[in-house]
């Protein structure tokens, strides 16, 4: 399996279970949160489909409260396949994503979302090229 090299300009921090992220114009890539920072985000879904077309906007919900983000200019910068099943057509995939130009009110509303719905900070060791575990 494939490692990305970290790129990441801002802090990350992982995200309380319930925050889901959905891509468009693709309706068919949607998924759990795993970590965000001002500059992008980081989730997984289960799929049996690619999207047909490279999604270019993001929405983030949080199934416990009434926070939604809408419309938020992103890119995907890497795409991995973490579980392959030999039973069906459905794998397991974690996407990275990379905020385009925000708004202010957009970076606001992911300031809030930072401050209200994560955990703790991400540490990243850059010569193993994976997250530290806080443990």
């Amino acid at each position: 399996m494939k490692v990305p090299v970290e790129r990441r300009k801002s802090k990350r921090f992982r995200v309380h279970r319930g925050a889901i992220v959905m891509l468009s114009p693709s309706d068919t890539c949607m998924g759990q949160i795993i970590d965000i920072g001002m500059d992008g985000l980081a989730f997984e879904c289960v799929s049996s489909e690619e999207p047909l077309s490279r999604p270019n906007r993001l929405e983030i919900f949080v199934n416990s409260s009434t926070f939604s983000l809408k419309g938020l200019p992103c890119q995907i910068v890497y795409d991995l396949t973490t579980y392959q099943s030999a039973l069906s057509s459905c794998n397991k995939k974690r996407y990275g994503v990379k905020f385009g130009s925000l708004t202010s009110d957009q970076r606001l509303q992911i300031k809030h979302f930072i401050e209200n719905h994560t955990v703790d900070e991400v540490k990243f060791d850059n010569r193993m090229r994976v997250p530290l575990s806080n443990n």
